[in-house]
């Protein structure tokens, strides 16, 4: 899971998610350096890396304005694909061994699956 954030981090997160639903792009580091009243860009760097880090925003691949939030559920969407690959593998090795603690094992993989809604 992502690490908690710091009011300033809150701040930041939210000025930025703002100014994306107003403008359709995200804002230039003097406009957020400016709007968040930051006295240097590159502080603004430090805590744009900082919440890259933490899994909360990520940059488009030219870098300028294309800052995005990431949504919590982009990164459990992330996290199910994950598990399912593991649980298929898991599956696919417990067919093969056909005893009886491999057909429990195996029950017990499909009582989470639907649980957590990854079939």
């Amino acid at each position: 899971m992502r690490e908690k954030t710091t009011k300033k981090q809150r701040e930041l997160l939210s000025y930025i998610e703002t100014f994306i639903k107003q403008n359709d792009f995200s804002p230039s580091y003097r406009e957020i350096m400016k709007a968040m009243g930051y006295k240097s860009v590159s502080t603004v760097a430090n805590h744009i890396d900082n919440l890259i880090e933490r899994g909360y925003i990520k940059k488009g691949k030219s870098g300028i304005r294309m800052l995005e939030i990431v949504s919590v559920s982009s990164e459990l969407d992330k996290h199910k694909k994950w598990l399912k690959r593991i649980l298929a593998s898991k599956c696919k090795h417990l067919q093969s061994v056909n005893t009886s603690e491999a057909k429990q094992d195996l029950a017990a993989i499909e009582r989470v699956s639907k649980l957590l809604s990854l079939e």
